[in-house]
């Protein structure tokens, strides 16, 4: 694979698989520069944010604090969100490395607040079911009152074969 000069030439897709290729052999200075030509949009932008993000973490470990962050910063802007809990984690570690503490603790304590909201979402979600449940079973218990039996019996014989685990 030669890119010099023919970089602007390949797809999205294909640079952001020859710079993992390059990375992956532990050729990271080409994975590097694979990924500091590339321009592109789309998926290509998402694989090759990875690959920024695993470059960064092999400079990282290579001793090389300035071009690890430099990487890790470029890779922020295109990663999707679902990434982020993992990629602040280990933008932390280079923080932390650093002496940079203030910085990983806010870093940190956003996963933190994240975290606490996705729990607070389950437990809305968890309740909204249960009461979900008791709606049907008052249903039910109205139908059997006002002589609907045969619906009433159904809605309990639907309640009763829930599975244990699906709260």
């Amino acid at each position: 694979f030669v890119y010099v000069g023919t970089v602007e030439r390949q797809s999205d897709e294909y640079l952001a698989l020859a710079a993992e290729a390059y990375r992956a052999a532990g050729l990271i200075e080409i994975a590097d520069s694979i990924a500091s030509h590339y321009k592109g949009s789309g998926i290509g932008a998402v694989q090759m944010a990875i690959v920024r993000w695993r470059l960064a973490e092999a400079w990282r470990q290579r001793g090389n604090p300035e071009r690890a962050e430099a990487l890790f910063l470029a890779a922020r802007k295109d990663l999707p969100e679902e990434w982020m809990f993992e990629w602040r984690l280990d933008y932390s570690l280079l923080l932390l490395e650093q002496n940079r503490n203030d910085e990983a603790l806010d870093l940190l304590q956003q996963d933190n607040i994240m975290l606490e909201e996705r729990r607070s979402r389950a437990r809305a979600g968890r309740d909204r079911f249960l009461a979900s449940l008791y709606r049907q079973f008052n249903l039910a218990v109205a139908l059997l009152r006002t002589g609907n039996t045969q619906r009433g019996l159904g809605i309990l014989d639907q309640l009763g074969h829930l599975d244990a685990d699906s709260d």
